[in-house]
């Protein structure tokens, strides 16, 4: 089974084209992915967090994905602790994941990482460490695979 976790993109009280052109094209690659087989998505929320600019002092919202993570966390210490498999696959980078990969890794599941450091794509170094196998995704490992609607 491959569990795909996100969230949709926030659109704003003013639904902008260009956000409900974003939303409706994830919108339609999620549902085609909830028809394919051995695929279960699940979906956190995207909620505005206003910041302010320091030098400005303009407001701004800054979507946030929300849950998205807690339901990697949940899922991959939930597969670890059934003993059913050996071996997790985790494409991800954030250092939220952190706890729950020693978590499964404590269990005695394998926790592969496929992680990339191409232009703003960082990983946390702490969870590159933590899991039993690494695999740094390359511009050539990611371009082929680029979702085009």
């Amino acid at each position: 089974m491959t569990y795909y976790f996100d969230a949709l993109p926030y659109v704003s009280p003013s639904k902008t084209p260009e956000e409900m052109e974003r939303h409706s094209k994830k919108k339609g690659f999620i549902t085609a992915m909830q028809y394919a087989e051995r695929i279960r998505v699940e979906l956190g929320d995207v909620r505005p967090k206003w910041a302010k600019c320091p030098k400005c002092g303009t407001q701004f919202y800054v979507p946030v994905q929300k849950l998205v993570d807690v339901k990697i966390s949940v899922r991959l210490v939930s597969l670890a602790c059934s003993e059913k498999i050996k071996k997790i696959i985790l494409v991800a980078g954030d250092k939220d994941l952190l706890p729950a990969v020693e978590v499964a890794r404590d269990a005695g599941t394998i926790i592969r990482l496929a992680y990339a450091e191409i232009g703003h794509a960082q990983t946390s170094r702490d969870l590159i460490k933590a899991c039993s196998e690494k695999h740094k995704l390359t511009e050539a490992d990611i371009v082929p695979l680029k979702w085009v609607p």
